[in-house]
């Protein structure tokens, strides 16, 4: 109906609006109930913007500032990534090919680190966009990334196995042994055979 619809987009309205504060104070501490709110608008994101109306580039540079600070949790870190890469897939929406290239030059970003790298690698393999998630060179070239941080021990060594046990989820939902050639797969010492079959 007509008040739904006006109501949501005035929701989408005021999510938007928190969104953008919280990442303005982003770099600072921010109280439990800030986190859980900003965590929750972030997470209702997608079903309040399916209104035309609704301008979501005005919160990628904010969702990506939140998805890089340091002071927030390993959590509202994951949840802000995948709304980041749930926005980006919106804006290019039906150009899957421009939403993943600006997907990986974030990710390929020299100023990123390990823990943002893997990070934004899981917000994109959880962002549920089906037309970049079946693209085998795409899941290629995170999987690169997935394999440098799972090589190196560092304090975020679950979140880098974790990426890498969801991206073989999202490999395994490609056609079951595609002709692909698998062998782009394996790596030097060939510990992955190949995760489809």
């Amino acid at each position: 109906s007509e008040i739904e619809e006006n109501y949501t987009s005035c929701l989408f309205s005021d999510l938007s609006n928190f969104i953008q504060i919280f990442s303005v104070s982003s770099s600072e501490n921010q109280d439990i109930k800030s986190i859980r709110c900003v965590s929750l608008a972030l997470k209702t994101l997608p079903l309040t913007s399916e209104f035309e109306e609704c301008d979501m580039s005005i919160l990628r540079i904010p969702i990506l500032k939140i998805t890089k600070s340091t002071k927030n949790s390993a959590e509202l870190t994951l949840v802000a990534a995948t709304a980041w890469a749930r926005v980006v897939c919106k804006i290019y929406r039906p150009n899957i090919t421009h939403a993943m290239n600006e997907l990986i030059r974030e990710i390929e970003n020299p100023q990123n680190d390990d823990f943002c790298i893997i990070t934004l690698i899981g917000g994109v393999l959880n962002c549920g966009c089906s037309l970049m998630l079946s693209n085998e060179q795409f899941l290629l070239n995170i999987f690169v990334k997935i394999r440098q941080s799972c090589s190196v021990t560092t304090g975020h060594l679950f979140q880098s196995f974790q990426a890498f046990k969801l991206w073989s989820h999202r490999l395994k939902e490609l056609k079951p042994c595609s002709e692909a050639p698998q062998t782009l797969f394996l790596t030097g010492s060939r510990t992955i055979e190949t995760a489809k079959c």
